[in-house]
């Protein structure tokens, strides 16, 4: 079934707005912060005995947030009315 792009933008309307309505609570983006360390640098360790696949996995962490933060800060698109 090929959808149109006008039921495209509709469907992607409402993954946004449910997205928003999930992650909208600070506590939650505190706590996944917190059981993420996405607050810590990449590097941990004593110079030189770095681990790079924890650094690649905070630094991916840390992106996702930020990626959480802008979807959820963004007012440039209102809120459309559910009638569900």
């Amino acid at each position: 079934m090929k959808t149109t792009e006008a039921e495209y933008e509709q469907n992607m309307k409402h993954r946004r707005r449910i997205f928003r309505e999930a992650f909208r609570n600070p506590e939650v983006l505190a706590e996944l912060k917190k059981h993420f360390q996405t607050d810590l640098p990449c590097f941990q360790g004593a110079a030189g005995s770095y681990d790079p696949l924890d650094a690649m996995r905070r630094d991916a962490y840390r992106e996702m947030i930020l990626f959480i933060e802008m979807v959820v800060g963004n007012n440039n698109e209102p809120e459309e009315e559910t009638t569900e």
